[in-house]
């Protein structure tokens, strides 16, 4: 089965990653999860993912730390942070070391979606240029 994009979500809220799995699977993604970092780096070792999806407050660290590894694996897998952190330091905090998006839940899972496929787009056209087909 072809998928639209293959995502890591890393949260440690279990409801939350079991409801963007369904939903997003439903709508032709394929979504990975993670509840914690050392779980998202183990899985970011063993599988390519187009794209990452970040809590900001996680049980054995934050987000923008995490980022910053899963940068350093992946370097070209665009970074969304999806979280119910909406404090304006953490914000300002986890998007300065690395990431193309914060989301402050609750947000409609359209929106995500809207999110996901915008960020994917952008990364596809940078990667054209930066290969010269475009």
């Amino acid at each position: 089965m072809q998928f639209k994009a293959n995502i890591l979500y890393v949260d440690d809220d279990e409801d939350s990653r079991e409801l963007l799995q369904f939903y997003f699977a439903d709508q032709g993604y394929c979504i990975t999860t993670a509840q914690n970092s050392a779980e998202a780096i183990k899985k970011a070792g063993e599988n390519r993912f187009d794209l990452f999806m970040l809590d900001v407050r996680l049980p054995d660290g934050n987000g923008g730390d995490l980022a910053l590894i899963l940068r350093g694996m992946q370097p070209f897998a665009p970074i969304i942070y999806y979280t119910a952190s909406g404090f304006a330091h953490e914000k300002r905090e986890a998007m300065a070391k690395c990431g193309d998006a914060y989301l402050v839940k609750p947000v409609a899972l359209e929106e995500v979606e809207m999110t996901i496929e915008k960020i994917l787009m952008l990364n596809k056209i940078a990667s054209l240029k930066f290969n010269g087909s475009v």
